[in-house]
């Protein structure tokens, strides 16, 4: 086999708990119609071949407890119309988020930023931002994050905000993220 295939109605966790675990997403994960939640103690990393797909109103999760999340220049993730949230202690790297739903992205103390050129980075009718240092990179060396977005909210600390957006944007107000977080024994809390 080739990374993780779940065909039908079954809903994926990936959980690595121990102090120090992270996960490496290498290869394709995928699922027909299920949810996805992926939960590291520390870090999250999509390498090159990572993807991560859920479709219908399938949500996908990331979440980083005491670390980073970090998007490889050519990984990519999404679903086709749930939502995608992001959370992580440190850095979110992201490129390739592609939904009709909304995205979350919170970094407790980190910045969100651009995780390459080969894609554009998010792609959603929503999006809320919430970084504790900034979000892109604006000054010396300019590299904002990349979106195709209808609606944003941003809230970001003391780095600033650099956005490139590819069409039209409206600054709004955008709700809460809802996502169904897969649970161990399979069952989903909103």
């Amino acid at each position: 086999g080739n990374g993780i295939v779940l065909e039908g109605d079954g809903h994926l966790l990936l959980e690595a708990n121990g102090a120090q675990s992270n996960i490496q997403v290498l290869a394709p994960v995928t699922l027909t119609s299920g949810s996805i939640s992926i939960m590291a103690e520390q870090g999250i990393t999509l390498g090159d071949a990572g993807l991560v797909a859920a479709h219908g109103l399938a949500s996908v999760e990331l979440q980083a407890e005491n670390g980073s999340i970090a998007l490889a220049e050519t990984a990519s993730l999404g679903t086709d119309d749930g939502n995608v949230r992001f959370w992580a202690y440190g850095d979110i790297t992201v490129t390739g988020v592609q939904t009709n739903g909304q995205v979350s992205m919170k970094t407790q103390t980190g910045s969100i930023l651009d995780g390459g050129e080969a894609s554009v980075d998010i792609i959603s009718a929503e999006l809320r931002l919430e970084a504790g240092k900034g979000v892109g990179t604006i000054g010396v060396t300019t590299n904002p994050l990349e979106t195709s977005v209808d609606n944003l909210a941003v809230l970001a600390g003391p780095d600033g905000i650099s956005l490139l957006e590819e069409n039209d944007l409206v600054v709004t107000t955008v709700t809460p993220v809802a996502i169904n977080r897969v649970q161990q024994d399979g069952t989903l809390h909103t």
